[in-house]
């Protein structure tokens, strides 16, 4: 008997989308459902369009001289295509064993993925609007908290994950996921707010102030070349291109994330602008040396 699990059928055809070259077509994708003993009828692959939308926020339809399956609307579904595809990613590769044990594959941050598989859950509630009620066990506490909170925003930092949310009172917290012990999604909507889509823009990190400063570093020539392959924020900007040295401008918030990680570039990077944080790094560095000299 063919099974309706619209949840395994919908990753079935996004790995489709994300990862092969040759796209299915609706006869095809019913050929590879049929032989996983899974439901095929034409009418379920509508409803399971429907399924990706309402989920995933992915529009996708079978189009083309072929009728393979493609992505609707691509400009406005970028940025939840890239996630989705980000989270799949992770999942195949992680779950390819004889790959990670032989050494081809090693997953630094695997012991930072705790309640991975709340992700999806978290972000469909995001899409739809509905409040959380989340069990959260703060490092420093022996007991749980439990928080009704809006939703608003996943964030990724260094292989951690983090949800933003909302409190009634307006109130932004941020909310390690392996943190969380448990959660409930409520029925209860609340109005999406479009300005949580730009709130970390400026933001290294998740400790938010939304006070964007213009910062100058004086980097060393071969550190420059790495910035200008891998920059460290959207925003920078080569303002000086020198033999010795070069100047880089950023618009950043200065937070916690941001100096210890101009702290880790050590001799290489130097603070130019603003004063203020040239001097509270310089009383880093002074901090740390008399750490080395007892």
């Amino acid at each position: 008997m063919k099974q309706n699990h619209p949840l395994k059928s919908s990753i079935i055809l996004l790995e489709n989308v994300f990862f092969h070259l040759k796209k299915h077509n609706r006869k095809g994708f019913a050929q590879v459902l049929a032989e996983k003993e899974l439901s095929h009828s034409a009418a379920t692959i509508s409803r399971l369009l429907k399924f990706i939308e309402d989920t995933f926020g992915i529009v996708l339809d079978f189009r083309g001289e072929n009728g393979q399956v493609q992505l609707v609307e691509a400009d406005e579904n970028v940025s939840r295509y890239q996630f989705v595809k980000s989270l799949l990613l992770w999942g195949r590769l992680k779950h390819q064993q004889e790959w990670v044990s032989s050494g081809l594959i090693s997953f630094t941050t695997e012991s930072r993925l705790r309640n991975f598989e709340y992700i999806l859950e978290v972000y469909e509630a995001i899409l739809k609007s509905k409040m959380l009620k989340i069990k959260y066990q703060k490092f420093y506490l022996e007991k749980e908290e439990i928080r009704i909170i809006k939703p608003r925003l996943l964030k990724e930092y260094l292989g951690r994950w983090y949800l933003i949310g909302e409190k009634n009172d307006g109130e932004i917290r941020v909310y390690g996921i392996d943190r969380i012990t448990d959660f409930e999604v409520l029925n209860q909507r609340f109005d999406p707010d479009p300005k949580f889509a730009e709130l970390y823009k400026n933001t290294i990190g998740v400790n938010y102030s939304g006070r964007v400063e213009q910062v100058l570093l004086k980097v060393e020539p071969y550190q420059l070349q790495l910035f200008e392959t891998y920059p460290i924020h959207p925003s920078q900007e080569i303002i000086e291109k020198h033999k010795n040295e070069g100047l880089l401008a950023l618009k950043v918030v200065i937070n916690y994330e941001f100096e210890q990680l101009l702290a880790s570039y050590l001799d290489k990077v130097s603070v130019e602008a603003p004063e203020y944080l040239k001097q509270k790094m310089l009383a880093h560095f002074k901090k740390m040396t008399e750490k080395y000299q007892k």
